[in-house]
C-alpha cells in the first residue's frame, strides 16, 4: 500500500454483496505499469483510455453467480485507481474520477 492513498467503500448494510469500492494510490510509474501487465496475463481486457492504461474484467460473482461483478484497474502518471463493483452499475465512473484528478 502506498503512503498516499484514498480508499472509499459504498455498501448498503441491508445488502449482502452489493457495493462499490474505489481505491486511489500514488505509486512509482514502473510499478503501476508492471501491475497492469500482470492483469493482462490474468484475463483482464486492457486498453489505453483517459490518458492512461485501463484493465477491466466482468463476470459473475463467485458466491452469487447471478450478481454481476466488475473490476477495473487504471494507471496514469504516478496514480493507480482501482474500482470494484458488485450489482452497482455506473456510467464511466473512471472517466469522472480521471477528469476530477487531471482536469
Amino acid at each position: 500500500m502506498s503512503a498516499t492513498s484514498l480508499d472509499c467503500l459504498w455498501h448498503d448494510p441491508r445488502a449482502d454483496i452489493t457495493h462499490i469500492r474505489v481505491l486511489m494510490a500514488e505509486v512509482d510509474p514502473a510499478v503501476g505499469a508492471a501491475y497492469l501487465v500482470g492483469l493482462g496475463e490474468d484475463g483482464y481486457s486492457c486498453t489505453d483510455i483517459h490518458g492512461g492504461r485501463r484493465c477491466h474484467r466482468t463476470g459473475p460473482n463467485e458466491r452469487y453467480p447471478s450478481a454481476e461483478e466488475a473490476t477495473t484497474r487504471f494507471a496514469r502518471d504516478r496514480v493507480v485507481i482501482s474500482v470494484d463493483q458488485v450489482n452497482f452499475a455506473t456510467d464511466d465512473l473512471l472517466g469522472d474520477i480521471v477528469d476530477r484528478i487531471w482536469g
